[in-house]
């Protein structure tokens, strides 16, 4: 069963690379070069950590995410143990 879940988690890694190789890159790498704002981003990342922020917000909506998920299924299995059948 180890052998089965193991090959499983394999062929769903190897997914997952083959979508990130056919995905093109981000959109906004060109922008950023371009502008006269990526010269001082070094500077204000320093001082206002940015990629913390992101670390943080992805974190709150995984987290805000999956209450609302488990919300929404409490909700359901309630609503389906409280139907009666008709006679």
């Amino acid at each position: 069963m180890q052998l089965l879940y193991g090959i499983i988690f394999a062929m769903l890694v190897l997914c997952v690379g083959l979508v990130f190789k056919i995905l093109p890159t981000s959109p906004f790498l060109a922008y950023l070069g371009v502008s006269e704002f990526s010269e001082y981003l070094p500077y204000i990342n320093y001082f206002v950590p940015i990629d913390a922020f992101i670390v943080i917000s992805e974190g709150w909506l995984v987290a805000v995410t999956a209450w609302i998920i488990l919300k929404f299924a409490r909700k359901a299995v309630t609503t389906v143990t409280e139907i009666t059948p008709l006679m």
